[in-house]
């Protein structure tokens, strides 16, 4: 596969109709972390790889260096490091949904109708429940894979109001 690709990729092709549909090709191949399969494929070019990742992700993203954004809230969905560690984000609208890395590490959210969050939960065990106060203060309650849990009170403004743990400390 490499071979054909370079190949494709050192033909005399300025961005011509063929030149689109070998990248269409090339884009079933491409798997995490992007652009570090990209460029072992010998993808280096940026609207090559753009091209690519719109066939991937959809059309409405951009890029900045090994960063993709949602092109309508410019909320981040996926960034990657030279080592190729990578994280990436899923939204509803422009709430944070999903988060995953390369290292198997997830946290999942949920939100109510308001729009805020009411349950965290990640892969090693942990979750959060929140509850909302007419006032606008927000009870959040932890618990660990240790058992160790705690519970927190937090005013509008992010002030601690209250906070006990199950070490019993206060």
């Amino acid at each position: 596969m490499k071979k054909l690709i370079k190949r494709i990729l050192r033909e005399e092709i300025e961005k011509s109709d063929r030149h689109y549909r070998r990248l269409d090709i090339i884009s079933d191949h491409v798997q995490l972390p992007y652009f570090k399969s990209m460029e072992g494929l010998t993808i280096y070019d940026k609207d090559d790889q753009l091209y690519i990742l719109k066939k991937i992700l959809g059309n409405d993203i951009r890029t900045q260096g090994r960063n993709i954004y949602d092109g309508k809230y410019g909320n981040i969905l996926y960034f990657e490091e030279s080592t190729g560690f990578w994280r990436k984000y899923e939204y509803e609208h422009s709430k944070l949904m999903y988060f995953e890395n390369s290292d198997d590490f997830w946290v999942k959210y949920k939100y109510d109708d308001n729009g805020r969050k009411t349950d965290r939960k990640n892969s090693e065990g942990e979750w959060s429940t929140y509850k909302y106060e007419e006032n606008g203060n927000t009870w959040e309650y932890t618990e660990y894979p240790s058992g160790f849990w705690e519970n927190s009170l937090e005013d509008e403004n992010g002030n601690n109001l209250y906070y006990e743990n199950s070490d019993d400390n206060y």
